[in-house]
Parts: C-alpha cells; sequence; structure tokens
C-alpha cells in the first residue's frame, strides 16, 4: 500500500511540476520531458506484467489521465506528438496509449464537458 501511495504522489508531483511550468518557459522542456520518462517507465512496468491486479488497475487509471490532461491540452498535446515522432520514442507508452485510446478519449471528452460548464475564471485540477 505504501508502494502504491508513493507511486500515486510521484506522478502527482511531476504533473503538478508541469502544470507550474506553463508561464515558465525555460523550464517547460525539463519538466515535460521528465514527466514523458516518468510516464514510459511506469508503462514498461504496466506492459511487462510486472505489477499485482490492482496496483496495475491503479497506474493504469493514472496514466489514462494523465495521458487525457496531456492530449487535451495544445500546448501539451503538440510536444507529445513531436516527442513521440520516432518509432523507438516512448515505446511503452505509445503501446499504452494506442491500448487504451477508448478511455483516454472518455476522459479527454469529461474534461471538455467539465471545462465548459465551469463558471468563467473558475479553475481546478485538470483531470478533475
Amino acid at each position: 500500500m505504501q508502494a502504491l501511495q508513493e507511486l500515486f504522489n510521484a506522478v502527482t508531483e511531476r504533473e503538478q511540476a508541469l502544470l507550474r511550468s506553463r508561464d515558465k518557459p525555460d523550464e517547460q522542456d525539463a519538466a515535460f520531458l521528465e514527466f514523458m520518462n516518468f510516464l514510459e517507465l511506469r508503462t514498461v512496468a504496466l506492459n511487462g506484467g510486472l505489477l499485482g491486479r490492482y496496483p496495475k488497475k491503479i497506474l493504469r487509471e493514472k496514466i489514462i489521465d494523465s495521458l487525457a490532461v496531456i492530449e487535451g491540452m495544445p500546448e501539451w498535446q503538440q510536444r507529445f506528438i513531436e516527442a513521440k515522432s520516432s518509432a523507438t520514442a516512448f515505446e511503452h507508452l505509445q503501446r499504452f496509449a494506442r491500448k487504451n485510446r477508448k478511455a483516454i478519449n472518455r476522459v479527454k471528452a469529461h474534461m471538455m464537458a467539465k471545462a465548459e460548464t465551469a463558471p468563467e475564471g473558475g479553475s481546478g485540477s485538470a483531470a478533475g
């Protein structure tokens, strides 16, 4: 349980660093690449069957949420496209995204619907 909590905290920390870097161009690339490398390592564990049933489910959902956030924000979506421009770049993450495309799209649609109904000037977690 402690390992799962640490994993969840680590993902959240990297997501927050990425979001904080939006207004700091000099930090954006580093934060983005660190987050992508972090997700790649976690998808290696998922794709390789290195996790038990429940840790796998929790990590899968968290990575789906993270990819939905990245793909749902134009500035990060373009960086993601550029980062995975070769067949071997983020290979495991690309495989995970293909395999979980429907779930990622559902989360993105939910995020968009939530953003459309949010009051003007409201803020909150992108993944909700």
